[in-house]
């Protein structure tokens, strides 16, 4: 007979599951289904447990959508500052960028 100290105290998650052919595969990188899935329940789980929040295996703070589109909307903000400030040293040396 089983005892419950026999059992695991915790579950596996989808990076400890098996492939096919019952090797075990270190998954360092998501799929693209994770983030629809996070995404797809994402609502209902901020109406039931607002202050919950999705961490990966090592500890990092997974981006909501939102978040992510804001991270990306900053990025592009960035790059074209640079960008514009690029143009005006080229400009300041003579040469015109948009004829590059």
């Amino acid at each position: 007979m089983t005892t419950v100290s026999e059992f695991p105290t915790t579950l596996p998650d989808h990076t400890q599951l098996p492939e096919s052919d019952g090797t075990f595969v270190k998954n360092f990188q998501e799929h693209p289904q994770s983030i629809l899935l996070t995404e797809s329940i994402e609502p209902i789980l901020q109406q039931l447990h607002p202050w919950l929040r999705w961490w990966d295996r090592e500890g990092n703070l997974l981006l909501t959508g939102e978040e992510r589109a804001e991270q990306e909307r900053q990025r592009a903000e960035r790059a074209e500052r640079e960008n514009a400030r690029l143009r005006e040293q080229l400009r300041a040396l003579g040469i015109q960028p948009e004829t590059l």
